[in-house]
């Protein structure tokens, strides 16, 4: 009687052991996962706060261009001498991009 009490003990731990190892895997892959789509989403959130930037300041965007990019990959412009350029009998004419009254 007392050895088929000890045979029982050591299989519900051997049970209890294999139920509660497969259930802390499956909680592992939920968390992984979890944390893979935490790291799309605020993927995502800083390139949303980027755009935000950029429409909201110029000077916040020259910031976060300076923060996420390689320094001098960017560089400023003055609009006042965009040009467009226009094909015109085989001929290239550049025109300022602005028309001056």
């Amino acid at each position: 009687m007392n050895r088929l009490a000890i045979f029982f003990l050591i299989f519900v731990f051997v049970i209890s052991t294999a139920i509660i190892k497969n259930s802390s895997k499956k909680i592992e892959e939920k968390i992984y996962k979890k944390k893979e789509n935490l790291a799309i989403l605020k993927s995502e959130y800083d390139l949303v706060i980027l755009e935000f930037d950029f429409l909201n300041s110029p000077h916040e965007i020259q910031k976060k261009a300076e923060q996420y990019f390689i320094k001098d990959e960017f560089s400023s412009i003055d609009i006042s001498k965009l040009k467009t350029a226009e094909i015109k009998n085989n001929k290239i004419e550049f025109n300022s991009f602005f028309i001056k009254d």
